[in-house]
């Protein structure tokens, strides 16, 4: 049985606030509080649970917000913040994770990418725009404690040929792990049946040798043709 997580929505728009209590609210994550910003958070309430989950959108003064990370942070270093933000700015997205937080994900995202990458953060990884991982890694010598995980929007590029041998339908399940989407959304995508999916996960992470979706995504962007995209998101790769 899944572990319940005391989540608190923290949005400036009511409208939005209620909308992720509706999509994230649910056996998983009990929502205790939905407040506009952080300072508006109870700390007598959240005091009752002794880690609480965040999840956080980003306003239009962005440094305000990230500067009350970092002292509700300070004050409460084992909860895990969460944010949603429309800017695309892998600068914003860094000084967000800088702050401590545990993702920076687009807020457009579709209910179940985001209820996905939640529970990646729930494994202990971090989740940043596919863009920003670079730099990150960067950042931190090719070493950090949770590998950012690309989620979002990545052109679909070819893997290199050299390395484990993928077949065609893996190849092309695994380009749409590079994109964050879940067995369903792939099954839709590649034409198969989602158990199917499954299959060719479990395959591909046997072959290129590592553990989880995450790590193979990594993998696939490290691993992979710069110079050759597929205009397609729906075409197989051919080879």
């Amino acid at each position: 049985m899944k572990q319940v997580i005391a989540t608190v929505i923290v949005e400036r728009n009511q409208l939005l606030r209620d909308a992720l209590s509706q999509v994230i609210g649910g056996e998983r994550f009990r929502i205790i509080a939905a407040v506009p910003c952080l300072r508006h958070v109870n700390a007598e309430l959240i005091s009752q649970h002794p880690s609480v989950f965040i999840v956080l959108g980003l306003t239009s003064r962005p440094q305000e917000v990230i500067q009350d990370i970092v002292s509700y942070l300070q004050e409460r270093p084992a909860d895990q913040i969460v944010v949603l933000s429309d800017a695309d700015n892998c600068d914003l997205a860094l000084a967000v994770m800088r702050a401590g937080c545990k993702a920076y994900l687009d807020e457009v995202a579709a209910p179940e990418i985001l209820l996905e990458a939640l529970d990646i953060v729930l494994a202990g990884e971090a989740v940043v725009p596919a863009g920003c991982m670079s730099r990150l890694l960067a950042e931190t010598g090719g070493a950090t404690p949770r590998a950012p995980a690309p989620l979002m929007s990545v052109k679909r590029e070819k893997i290199l040929d050299h390395g484990p041998q993928l077949s065609d339908r893996e190849l092309a399940v695994l380009n749409c792990l590079v994109e964050g989407n879940t067995n369903k959304v792939i099954a839709r995508k590649v034409d198969m049946a989602e158990a199917t999916v499954k299959v060719h996960v479990k395959a591909i992470l046997r072959k290129i040798r590592v553990k989880n979706r995450t790590q193979a995504a990594i993998w696939a962007l490290n691993n992979r043709h710069s110079s050759s995209t597929y205009d397609d998101l729906d075409l197989i790769p051919t080879h």
